[in-house]
């Protein structure tokens, strides 16, 4: 997810989130699950305030693999 820097502080994320969620309930998805840059201070606190927790999962970041990324989850 990417919200313009000039549209962000606005709840976009937050509604894009709850968008997703509202999405996934309905088809008995039991979590949602992202992965975010792991240096992404933000996001990560974007994603902890909507209720994800980090799962402890790291990866390289596909389109820069010296970067990592890690997994959050939240159970719907």
């Amino acid at each position: 997810m990417y919200v313009r820097r000039q549209a962000r502080g606005r709840g976009l994320g937050e509604a894009l989130i709850a968008a997703v969620a509202g999405w996934a309930r309905p088809r008995n998805a039991p979590s949602l699950h992202l992965w975010v840059n792991e240096t992404n201070k933000n996001a990560r606190l974007l994603y902890e305030r909507c209720g994800f927790s980090l799962t402890g999962e790291r990866q390289p970041l596909p389109s820069n693999p010296a970067l990592a990324e890690v997994g959050m989850t939240r159970p719907l």
